[in-house]
């Protein structure tokens, strides 16, 4: 049985994460330990009344160079570390991943796409807005309105965006929750990201030909307990 905190918070997450009534992908990422970048992804699909189902192979990918940390203040007891282990909250610049159930957002990279909804990045056009001091921390923006912001991330100049998912995380800048949250490929093996998931050219590739909108992704330290409950 699960905690009854963990399926609420949970339930809470879903709530904010789901685009669709009933989303039909997910993938399932689960940190090795939740102090490392390590994890495993794997990805299920159910049809209208199923239940999930794996397809493919499990692959390993990384989060963030040190580790993981829970989104939102209610997940802290539950989905955050071990017992005795210090557990933080997901924070600007803390290269840690949040866990959390959200929304796989746009794909991007650099070469174009004719799928609805791709984002084509080019350096100096688009940018994500890591300043928390401005109304548009966290959101992906042309050069015009950059420039309105004190601080930006050139996606367009970063080879490891060249292809990849925008994950639809809610940031918050009052509290510096950690601004814009991708699927990228990774640096090497085993490498730790600045808080988002990275993975191999080869993986990547599988998630662009599979994924579709609506799809949702389970960053969790219990992906069994977690999901049975969606």
């Amino acid at each position: 049985m699960l905690p009854v905190a963990l399926a609420a918070a949970l339930a809470l997450s879903l709530n904010m994460a789901r685009a669709e009534p009933r989303a039909t992908q997910l993938i399932v990422v689960a940190p090795h330990a939740v102090a490392g970048p390590r994890a495993t992804m794997r990805a299920y699909e159910r049809d209208a009344t199923g239940p999930w189902r794996e397809v493919g192979a499990a692959a390993p990918v990384v989060g963030g160079a040190k580790g993981f940390a829970p989104a939102w203040r209610d997940m802290r007891r539950t989905l955050a570390a071990k017992p005795g282990r210090r557990r933080f909250l997901k924070r600007e610049g803390d290269k840690r991943t949040p866990l959390g159930l959200f929304t796989v957002g746009r794909p991007f990279g650099f070469a174009p796409d004719p799928r609805q909804g791709y984002l084509q990045l080019r350096a100096g056009e688009t940018f994500c807005i890591d300043d928390p001091a401005s109304p548009q921390y966290g959101v992906i923006v042309g050069a015009g309105d950059r420039r309105k912001a004190g601080s930006a991330e050139d996606m367009g100049a970063e080879p490891l965006y060249r292809s990849g998912f925008v994950v639809d995380y809610s940031a918050n800048g009052a509290r510096r929750g950690g601004s814009c949250i991708f699927l990228h490929i990774w640096r090497k093996p085993g490498a730790g990201t600045a808080g988002c998931v990275a993975m191999s050219g080869e993986n990547m590739a599988r998630l662009q030909a599979w994924l579709r909108p609506g799809a949702l992704i389970l960053i969790t330290a219990r992906p069994e307990e977690a999901l049975s409950r969606l």
